[in-house]
């Protein structure tokens, strides 16, 4: 059902262009990974003072307010680098087990980081062991997503 898409994406002229280019493909590599560390970093920061660790003197809704925007430049960053490195290889990726769950998982951590966990970082009302329990899920959901996409380069 979805395989035609995937050829199509895979057939286009710009998947062409993006082979025949010697520095696209790297280029699209390492912005990828900047934008992860900048999305990393502003969410790990957060999520760990959610835990209770680090900048325990600054208050959450203060240092997420703060992290926010480079949350959402992170993110910005891994859709525009992660969409061409998907589509240059979009046939090997429907096939790929890791890339369908990448995407499950995606798509989860996002709707939870901007509802579940953007409700608690927002009210100071959310207690200790709610916050905690938020940020450890934060943490195990956003490394499920970026070991899936490491064992879809890998497989």
């Amino acid at each position: 059902m979805l395989l035609p898409i995937f050829e199509a994406m895979q057939n286009s002229a710009f998947t062409t262009t993006v082979q025949n280019t010697w520095w696209a493909g790297a280029t699209f590599n390492v912005v990828h990974l900047l934008a992860l560390a900048v999305f990393a970093g502003a969410l790990l920061l957060v999520d760990l003072r959610l835990l209770g660790a680090g900048l325990r003197q600054q208050p959450v809704t203060s240092l997420a307010a703060d992290a926010r925007p480079w949350l959402l430049v992170g993110l910005v960053g891994l859709f525009i680098t992660g969409a061409p490195q998907m589509i240059t290889l979009a046939v090997r990726n429907y096939y790929n087990f890791w890339f369908w769950v990448k995407m499950a998982v995606l798509v989860f951590a996002l709707i939870y980081t901007f509802t579940i966990r953007q409700r608690v970082v927002s009210s100071d009302k959310a207690g200790r062991g709610l916050g905690a329990l938020v940020g450890a899920v934060s943490i195990v959901l956003w490394l499920v997503v970026t070991a899936t996409g490491r064992l879809i380069g890998l497989t």
